[in-house]
C-alpha cells in the first residue's frame, strides 16, 4: 500500500499508476472493478484540486487523456439547466437537511440516470482514457460515492477523489467514510478499490 501524509506526495505514484497498462486496461477486465477510489485527508480537499490538476497534465505529457469531472459542478449545472437552482437556494431555510436532500436528489436525476449520464458523456466526448471525479465532499450528502461509483457506466476506469478514509473494521469489511464520519459510518459495499492498494 502506498502511504502518504500529504496529498501532494501521492502526486508521481498517481501519475505513475494511472498512465500504466494494469490500470487502463482495467475497464476492459470483467474479472476485474474499473472502479477506484482516491482516500486523503478532507482538510486537504484546497491542495487536492491543484495535485488533480497537475495530475490530469502530467498524464497528457505521457499520452494519456484525463477527463476531470467535478460532481458538485455537475449537481449545480443540472439545477440551473432546470432552472431549479434560485427555487431550492430560497427553500433551503424552510427545509430540514433531509428533505432538501431527497428533492435535490430528484430533480438532479439521480434515480432515472440523468446524473450519471452526466459522467458518461463528458467521459466520451472527450474521448478520454479515464475519468477522474472531484467535488464529491461538496455534493455531499446529495451524492454519495457509492451511488456514483455504482452508477457511471463510462467504458474507462473512473478514479474519485475522497475526501475521507478507506477504514478496515474488525469484521474484515472495509468502510469508506466521507469527510469527519466516524469509522464504519460509510457502510462497506462500495465497489470501488483503494487506488492506493492497486
Amino acid at each position: 500500500m502506498f502511504e502518504f501524509t500529504h496529498i501532494n506526495d501521492a502526486e508521481p505514484y498517481l501519475v505513475d499508476t494511472l498512465s500504466g497498462d494494469r490500470f487502463l486496461r482495467s475497464a476492459g477486465d470483467l474479472s476485474n472493478s474499473s472502479r477506484f477510489v482516491a482516500p486523503y485527508p478532507p482538510e486537504q480537499q484546497p491542495a487536492c484540486a491543484l495535485v488533480v490538476g497537475q495530475v490530469a497534465r502530467d498524464l497528457a505529457a505521457r499520452g494519456v487523456t484525463a477527463c476531470v469531472v467535478d460532481a458538485y459542478d455537475e449537481l449545480l449545472a443540472s439545477l440551473d439547466e432546470q432552472g431549479l437552482w434560485e427555487m431550492y437556494e430560497q427553500a433551503e431555510a424552510g427545509l430540514d437537511p433531509k428533505s432538501l436532500a431527497d428533492a435535490l436528489k430528484d430533480s438532479a436525476g439521480l434515480s432515472d440516470g440523468r446524473y450519471a449520464a452526466r459522467f458518461d458523456g463528458r467521459a466520451a466526448e472527450t474521448g478520454a482514457d479515464l475519468l477522474i471525479v472531484t467535488g464529491v465532499g461538496a455534493a455531499f450528502p446529495v451524492i454519495r460515492v457509492h451511488w456514483l461509483v455504482e452508477n457511471i457506466k463510462a467504458a474507462v476506469p473512473v478514479l474519485v477523489m475522497f475526501p475521507g478514509a478507506h477504514n478496515e473494521m474488525p469484521d474484515g469489511t472495509r468502510s469508506l467514510d466521507i469527510l469527519t464520519a466516524p469509522p464504519g459510518h460509510g457502510g462497506g459495499k462500495y465497489r470501488a478499490r483503494n487506488i492506493f492498494d492497486f
